[in-house]
């Protein structure tokens, strides 16, 4: 029975869910704009997680926060999420808690990656 306890235990523990949530606008506000959202059990982890923002024109690495809530979720070609060793292998070793790649649609919003790079060049 304390084997058995200790082991969902150590499971509870050592599980780390992230999830990705787009919020939409009430339709009644052209103001507003659609939200993407990271979340994660661990607060901690989610913090700690590597964005990746790719392009034609190369890709932009931000460690921790989320880069993503800044991007129009339309712009967004697709979205991939690293863990563990396949995420070290790829991106090194502060990719050790995860990686988040999301590719932006380079033919619908060219200027994008450039406003993110100026961004994250401010932020550094």
């Amino acid at each position: 029975m304390k084997k058995n306890l200790l082991l969902l235990l150590s499971f509870c523990f050592s599980v780390t869910t992230v999830l990705a949530q787009v919020t939409s606008p009430p339709a009644k506000s052209d103001s507003a704009k659609a939200i993407v959202r990271i979340c994660a059990v661990n607060r901690g982890k989610a913090l700690s997680v590597l964005f990746v923002i790719k392009s034609k024109n190369g890709e932009v690495r931000v460690k921790g926060g989320n880069v993503l809530s800044n991007i129009n979720p339309q712009a967004i070609k697709s979205i991939n999420v690293l863990k563990d060793s396949t995420a070290t292998r790829k991106y090194g070793n502060e990719a050790r808690d995860g990686v988040v790649e999301a590719v932006i649609d380079d033919d619908k919003y060219p200027d994008l990656y450039k406003q993110i790079e100026k961004e994250v060049a401010k932020k550094n």
